[in-house]
């Protein structure tokens, strides 16, 4: 009986380990929130950050995929909290297509990558500057 006990319970505890890859589910040491990025993006130039949050633009370029993301605060396993506030807007850069059927406005996107500038355009009428992180794997 206790030998057939301890399968059962392997995949159990196997069932609830988290598939949310360890980049994701840990925050790079030093991860500055985006509105300190904000304040000062020049500052944080090769910064490693962890953001995430909800994608409100995709753009598929020739060489590179932007995706404007609607900064949320993460949970502790680095998912983006359903709430009804923003930290504020950036950019992740991705050297590859990104289907946009699949990196859907309104889905979540959590990804870590190195902060590499800023670039302004319009939010609405006004100018934004949004933070720019290259996405590294």
């Amino acid at each position: 009986m206790r030998l057939l006990l301890l399968p059962l319970l392997l995949s159990l505890l196997y069932g609830c380990t988290s598939a949310v890859p360890e980049r994701i589910r840990t925050a790079p040491e030093g991860n500055p929130p985006l509105p300190v990025v904000l304040d000062a993006p020049e500052r944080y130039l090769n910064v490693q950050v962890r953001w995430g949050g909800t994608i409100a633009d995709v753009k598929n370029l020739p060489q590179e995929t932007r995706v404007e993301i609607v900064a949320r605060e993460l949970a502790g396993d680095g998912e983006p909290k359903s709430v009804d506030r923003s930290e504020g807007r950036f950019i992740a850069i991705f050297n590859r297509f990104l289907d946009p059927a699949i990196y859907a406005i309104d889905r979540n996107l959590t990804v870590t990558g190195k902060i590499i500038g800023t670039t302004s355009h319009k939010l609405g009428d006004m100018d934004y500057r949004y933070p720019c992180l290259l996405y590294t794997s």
